[in-house]
């Protein structure tokens, strides 16, 4: 059995009714529609103090680990990009009660939960 037949088994291609160009163009598809979180999530976090760099690396990270994970474990095409990346109003007042004069820094933000950890 080669490559292409176990793919095509573990995802269950034919009880599905779907083939490899239908898959390919799916998943293109899905990353141009998400690929703007790439570039407005780490805008909005960088605009609140966080570092550009970072952001963007850890957006990018955690949406390729999520629709990595529903993909190849749940066998679910569904693409899972940064929690707030979905929901644009979550950001935006995260963003914007950090960012104002007299606010208080985005790590204070993270404070409560961090402290639960222990």
């Amino acid at each position: 059995m080669n490559w292409r037949t176990a793919l095509e088994a573990y995802f269950e291609f034919a009880r599905l009714g779907t083939n490899w160009r239908t898959e390919i163009l799916a998943g293109v598809t899905t990353f141009l529609t998400m690929a703007y979180i790439v570039l407005v999530n780490p805008a909005i976090l960088s605009a609140a103090g966080m570092p550009l760099a970072a952001v963007t690396a850890a957006t990018c990270l955690s949406a390729a680990f999520g629709s990595i994970l529903m993909g190849v474990v749940a066998r679910y095409p569904s693409p899972w990009p940064p929690a707030w990346a979905s929901m644009p109003t979550l950001p935006t007042p995260f963003a914007s009660s950090c960012i104002y004069p007299g606010r208080q820094p985005w790590e204070r933000f993270f404070s409560p939960a961090s402290s639960s950890w222990r």
